[in-house]
Order: structure tokens, then C-alpha cells, then sequence
């Protein structure tokens, strides 16, 4: 038995120590420095990360909130050792009930050195419909997934909560004292659908003889979840984003300005943000240097519906280079078949006296039949944004010696 208990105790030693190995093997590999969940709770942003922070990369150009009126004052504390932010707002805590607009840079580095994969823009308390142009849906919480990199998301958050959705209402109402009680019932039954209002109609909601204030409670009381809903979602068109002087996928060599048109069919448009390469884009700002881009644009209205526009170009405006060719100069021959051979960098194709030669890796080389007198050998190279480089030689074929040698 003792033998037994013995052998069972090695296979056990020898089963674990074959765990700790692949345990080693699979969580010791260098991960990225990435963001593992973003959401809003308690008044709060809070931001877990898979790595610890360094607190010192975290700046107003790093991590920032855009609102109604441009960027807001926020206030940012890290937690369990790194791994959580906590983001509060310094002066409008409020602010986190309207549609909000997180961006954070990959200037965000870890306590290791690495910079933040990805980044994140993320936009709260925003209800977007779903279209195939605007990547998928996060089925358990709503999140609308517009771009995986960079990372692009649309949570409508506090925007289905029936509470705060009458909190809006009552927030609408009150904020308009030219406007009576009774046309502000009108303007928001006209919102629901024919379903419902014939219901809403038969409610008693403005008892005479009842102070105003309690009149409007009972209005509270009367919108249920459903109705609610019903108000926000289907009734109210989202703004219509155009975004024209750039396309999804352009390769340009020349500068590029994006020109911006936000519509609303209900007239109610709110507000929208424009944002290049996680930074605040200035409209009309020429887009000159090389280099890849990514730009997005988010519109919401006074209802909390918004759309999204997102696109990557690229601008090259740098001209492909001849490395070597021969002849690297005007020269004169006396052969009428020439040989014009070479390398470049940065093209997709080289022609020589406008007739294309094959490309291989980088290398060319083709024939030109000269005719007697000078020749002028055009070499052009050209790459994917259509910059070319041209060189011309002359190359001159001197007449053939008719006369006899003569000897002394």
C-alpha cells in the first residue's frame, strides 16, 4: 500500500510540475499594455488595465474628455497599483449624464516602458443604430464596435435607464420657460407613435386645481420604460454625418482637408467632434505630412442619438528614388543598341522613353535602339501615390568611320 501511495505521489508531483511548465510557458509571454474594460459608475469613469500605469504619462493631451463645449476639466487618480483610473470631473460631475467622449492616446505608457496599444475613443450616453458601416455590436452590454484599431467604441450607458431618461424629459421641460406645460406635453407626445398616444391621450395628466410641480410628477409617474423607449428610439432621426475631400482607404499625394457637413432632420443637433489620430482635428487644417491616418467623427442630438464616420487614408507625397543607373550621364557611343539598366527604391513601375520594363526586385534593365545623332532617353519612376521621378540623358551615336585606316 505504501508502494502503492508512493507512486501516487510521484504522479502527482510529476502531473504539477508538467502545470507549472505550460503555466510558465503561456503567461510569461510580454503582453501588449492594453485596456481591459472602460465604463461609467457612480459618477465615475473607471478604466482597468491589464499592466500598471505610469502615472506621469497620463497628461490633458494623453487622456482627455470632450463635451457640449470642447474638452472638459477632469481629475484622474490611479488605483490598485496602477491597474485601475478612476476619472472624475472637476467641475460639471453632471457632465458624465450627457454624451461624453473619452480619448486616450498611446502616449500612455506602462510602468515597464510600453506605450498603450490601441488607444480608445469611446463615446457614452450615445445611442447609435446599427449599420453595417460601423462594425458590430457587443450583444451584453450594447457597445457599438467601430474600429478594433485604433479602438473606436459607442456605449449608450445611463441611456437605457428609464430614471434617467425622465430626468431628461424633466430636464427638456424645465428648460423651456417661454413654453407652457401643456405644449411641452404636446411637443413630446407628438415623439410617440400612433400605438401609444391614443393611451396617453386618455391619462389624465394636468388636473386643474393641482400646483404645477405635481401636475408634472404625475407626468413622470404616467411614462413608463417602454413608452419611454418608444419616444427615444424610434422617433427621432440620428444626425446624418458627410464627410467629403477624403475617402476610406485614399492613398494621396497631396495634401488632404476634410470637409465636415453634420445635418439633423429633427433640428435638434447637439453637438459633434471631430478627431485625427486621437487628437482634436481643426476644421479646415490642411493634412500635409506623409504618413497613415485614421479619422472619426461623432454627432449627437438633444435626444442622446448620434453617428459615427470613420476612415483611414494615407498621404505620400515623397517621389520614389533612382538608387543606380547607367548610363548615369550623356554619353557618346558608336553601338546603336544601348543597354539601360538600373535600381530604384519606393516604385511600382519604371518606364524608359515611356514603354514600361519589368520590375524585379527593384532592378531593371531593357534595350533602346539609338538613332544616329543625339538621343534623349527618358527614365521615369513612379510609385503607388502616382509621385514620379524622371532623370533624361543624351546619349549621342557618332557616325561610323567610313574612312579606310591609314598606314605610315
Amino acid at each position: 500500500m505504501k508502494r502503492h501511495f508512493c507512486r501516487r505521489l510521484k504522479l502527482t508531483a510529476i502531473i504539477l510540475f508538467i502545470l507549472t511548465l505550460i503555466h510558465t510557458s503561456l503567461f510569461s509571454q510580454d503582453t501588449g499594455f492594453d485596456i481591459v474594460s472602460s465604463r461609467i459608475q457612480f459618477a465615475r469613469i473607471k478604466i482597468q488595465l491589464n499592466q500598471p500605469v505610469n502615472p506621469s504619462s497620463i497628461t490633458s493631451d494623453s487622456l482627455y474628455l470632450l463635451g457640449e463645449r470642447g474638452k472638459l476639466d477632469r481629475e484622474v487618480m490611479v488605483r490598485d497599483e496602477g491597474q485601475m483610473l478612476v476619472i472624475r470631473l472637476s467641475r460639471d460631475t453632471l457632465a458624465l449624464l450627457k454624451p461624453i467622449i473619452l480619448v486616450m492616446t498611446p502616449d500612455i505608457m506602462s510602468q515597464s516602458g510600453k506605450k498603450l496599444e490601441k488607444g480608445l475613443v469611446k463615446g457614452f450616453n450615445i445611442n447609435i443604430e446599427m449599420r453595417p458601416k460601423t462594425g458590430s455590436k457587443n450583444l451584453l452590454n450594447q457597445t457599438v464596435i467601430i474600429s478594433q484599431n485604433p479602438r473606436i467604441e459607442i456605449d449608450p450607458g445611463l441611456f437605457f435607464l428609464a430614471p434617467y431618461i425622465k430626468g431628461r424629459i424633466r430636464m427638456l421641460l424645465d428648460g423651456k420657460p417661454d413654453k407652457d406645460e401643456e405644449d411641452d406635453w404636446k411637443a413630446l407626445q407628438k415623439a410617440m407613435d400612433d400605438e401609444h398616444r391614443h393611451k396617453l391621450d386618455d391619462m389624465d395628466l394636468f388636473e386643474k386645481g393641482r400646483p404645477a410641480n405635481e401636475r408634472k410628477l404625475k407626468l413622470w409617474d404616467k411614462l413608463d420604460e417602454v413608452k419611454i423607449k418608444k419616444c427615444f428610439n424610434n422617433w427621432f432621426s440620428p444626425p446624418l454625418i458627410n464627410i467629403s475631400g477624403v475617402s476610406d482607404g485614399l492613398l494621396s499625394n497631396k495634401e488632404i482637408i476634410p470637409q465636415i457637413q453634420v445635418t439633423d432632420p429633427n433640428n435638434d443637433l447637439w453637438f459633434y467632434h471631430s478627431i485625427l489620430n486621437f487628437r482634436q482635428y481643426a476644421e479646415g487644417t490642411p493634412i500635409k505630412d506623409d504618413g497613415s491616418y485614421w479619422f472619426v467623427v461623432i454627432a449627437v442630438d438633444r435626444w442622446y442619438k448620434g453617428d459615427v464616420e470613420f476612415l483611414k487614408f494615407e498621404i505620400d507625397r515623397t517621389p520614389p528614388a533612382f538608387v543606380s543607373f547607367t548610363p548615369s550621364a550623356d554619353i557618346q557611343v558608336h553601338d546603336s543598341l544601348l543597354t539601360v539598366s538600373g535600381e530604384v527604391s519606393g516604385a511600382i513601375r519604371v518606364t524608359v522613353n515611356q514603354q514600361p520594363v519589368t520590375l524585379t526586385d527593384n532592378r531593371f534593365s531593357t534595350q533602346v535602339t539609338l538613332q544616329e545623332g543625339a538621343n534623349s532617353i527618358e527614365i521615369a519612376a513612379e510609385d503607388k501615390a502616382g509621385n514620379r521621378t524622371v532623370k533624361v540623358i543624351t546619349v549621342t551615336l557618332a557616325p561610323a568611320d567610313t574612312q579606310p585606316p591609314q598606314l605610315n
